[in-house]
């Protein structure tokens, strides 16, 4: 017996000659046809978050004849044999960095060489956070984001009034809300390499007007030892500051002072 491996697809000729010991020789050629391998070949979307799902595309090909099985083997302990090469998902439960293969069958039964593609499974991160600050018109407030500075992190914010802000520097946001208004909802999404969390919302009731301090007293001129009658119109006030010239005080008018 012999073996020979063909490198190239296509008609061979092999000859086959038997010698005996008088001398004798014995010659035949036959013809034989050498069926060509397929190529697997195969992309692989990249990077993605645990529990999403990655598109596996194939591009696999053969120079005669058809593909008709592809052995898929995902490096999750999961593997799957298709008799179709169209465009397909694979969902990653837990995150980590894995090899997907392929071999490609072709219907003459020859095999492929094995195609691999690495994928990179995020973790998907989470994106709660705090805010601070006074809830006025024309007053600072302070964002923090629940997800810490990490390289490769992308924070974004959307503040509800039409402005929003992104930065891969830091987690955190400052913003002034110039007008007066209800019911704003905050949104913030934080993508770390690719993998973007959920939309965390929250719901910022009201940024309250500035309050104009106003007040007036009962006569403009007074006599010494006689009490002068503060008043003011403004109402919603829960802090009073007053400075009389003489001394300061924090009551809520109507109230009298002596000078």
């Amino acid at each position: 017996d012999a073996k020979k491996k063909f490198t190239t697809a296509g008609l061979q000729h092999i000859r086959y000659r038997i010698f005996t010991a008088e001398g004798c020789i014995g010659d035949t050629t036959k013809q034989i046809s050498i069926s060509p391998d397929p190529q697997a070949v195969f992309t692989a979307g990249t990077p993605v978050c645990a529990s999403d799902s990655v598109l596996v595309t194939d591009n696999s090909g053969i120079s005669s004849g058809s593909i008709i099985n592809w052995k898929y083997d995902f490096g999750d302990l999961n593997t799957l044999v298709r008799t179709m090469g169209t465009p397909f998902h694979h969902k990653y439960i837990n995150p980590g960095s894995f090899t997907i293969s392929l071999v490609t069958v072709s219907d003459k039964g020859c095999i492929s060489d094995t195609a691999r593609q690495p994928v990179l499974i995020t973790a998907k991160p989470a994106a709660p956070f705090s805010l601070n600050g006074s809830y006025c018109a024309g007053s600072p407030i302070q964002f923090v984001s629940g997800f810490p500075p990490t390289p490769n992190t992308s924070w974004y914010w959307d503040f509800g009034d039409l402005q929003t802000f992104s930065s891969t520097t830091t987690n955190t946001a400052t913003h002034i809300y110039t007008v007066a208004q209800n019911n704003i909802t905050v949104k913030h999404m934080v993508e770390v390499a690719g993998c973007k969390s959920d939309t965390s919302t929250s719901l910022i009731q009201a940024i309250y007007p500035v309050p104009v301090a106003a007040f007036s007293i009962q006569k403009d001129t007074v006599c010494e030892n006689r009490p002068v009658q503060f008043s003011s119109a403004l109402t919603g006030i829960t802090a009073w500051q007053w400075n009389f010239g003489n001394g300061t005080g924090s009551s809520a008018p109507p109230f009298t002072r002596t000078y």
